[in-house]
């Protein structure tokens, strides 16, 4: 008997021993992750950002987001924490924007073309054959019109965090090969959702229609339009040489994007949080643009290898279809604003308006 009482209080003792220790490291994982580093909230629970975008996932535009996503959760050490939603899953264009806007969602990849609804200023980026390399975009980006447009839109939850980038956009085709200004004329586009893309594709005799990102390729496949312009990584991550037979290039638009964010979460981090989500966007923009350059002539040659065939406009087409595409500039000036799209002309060094 007393050997069993002996043995039940030592049992009794190693239980409230484990117990004891069990409470302990309970307390330190309120304060404490398991490799030391502080959690989020005092609560112990992380703040999450939903991020969506329209790009597929093996696209440059979501291995940067993935980046982004790295370098938030790491720096915040797992105060932040990011879910990326690729291939337009949490809507189009519009819809990520209103998203934004409304808060349904944290953060959003989104472009000019949609932007410019809230703010026309960018609308100019918009314009046909605006850039004429990358280094411009780049001056457009780095410079004092890049500082000006990161920050809140007017009226909007809207902010600008940095600027990632569709890149110049090649025409593709179905049945109708395009080597001259005149071969446009007619073709069923498909078209982002800006008035400028409209009135460009309009003004070279194209007829140019609205249609989301996801719906672009059910599209092309049952011929409710002819062809869409895209980067060649968009083309080819999305598979639209399935459905085309002919790429033109120069394209005829260059789309900038930008990462945005609702102001209102923006406004709910600490400054410190405020900073890392910035940096750790500016920085994921930056491989972005640098993935896609790098991949444009690339993914060009990969299209022409499923059977696509390539055609180059001549200098003397592609002068064409810049006279032809003039009246759009004339057209949207004042709605861009005649400080601003002084501004862009400075910034680039040449009259884009003259």
């Amino acid at each position: 008997m007393k050997s069993l009482l002996k043995l039940s209080a030592v049992l009794l003792l190693a239980v409230l021993f484990v117990m004891g220790c069990s409470s302990g490291d309970g307390n330190e994982s309120n304060g404490t992750s398991n490799d030391g580093n502080e959690q989020s909230n005092a609560d112990g629970e992380a703040k999450t950002i939903i991020l969506g975008h329209p790009n597929a996932e093996t696209h440059p535009m979501h291995q940067s987001y993935m980046q982004f996503k790295e370098l938030v959760e790491e720096k915040t050490n797992g105060q932040i924490v990011v879910e990326v939603h690729h291939g337009g899953t949490l809507g189009g264009d519009r819809e990520l924007a209103e998203s934004v806007d409304t808060g349904t969602i944290q953060m959003a990849l989104n472009g000019s073309m949609i932007l410019g609804n809230y703010d026309p200023k960018f609308r100019i980026f918009d314009l046909p054959f605006i850039f004429d390399s990358y280094e411009e975009v780049d001056k457009i980006i780095e410079g004092s019109i890049g500082k000006q447009l990161s920050d809140v839109i007017e009226g909007t939850n809207i902010r600008v965090l940095s600027f990632p980038e569709a890149g110049f956009r090649d025409i593709t085709t179905g049945k109708k090969e395009i080597k001259t200004a005149e071969d446009l004329e007619g073709i069923k586009i498909r078209a982002l959702e800006t008035p400028v893309h409209i009135a460009g594709f309009e003004a070279l005799g194209m007829s140019p229609t609205s249609i989301p990102f996801p719906e672009v390729y059910s599209s092309l496949q049952s011929g409710v339009i002819d062809a869409q312009e895209n980067s060649n990584s968009n083309t080819y991550h999305s598979k639209f040489y399935e459905v085309q037979s002919y790429l033109t290039t120069p394209g005829i638009f260059f789309l900038l994007d930008m990462t945005i964010i609702n102001e209102d979460f923006y406004q709910s981090l600490t400054e410190e949080q405020q900073q890392i989500i910035t940096e750790s966007a500016i920085e994921a923009a930056k491989f972005q643009r640098e993935l896609n350059r790098e991949e444009e002539d690339k993914m060009r040659e990969f299209i022409a290898d499923e059977g696509v065939v390539v055609n180059e406009l001549s200098d003397t087409e592609l002068e064409k279809l810049k006279e032809k595409a003039k009246p759009v500039y004339d057209q949207f000036h004042s709605e861009i604003g005649e400080d601003f799209a002084k501004a862009v002309s400075e910034e680039l060094g040449r009259d884009l308006f003259e």
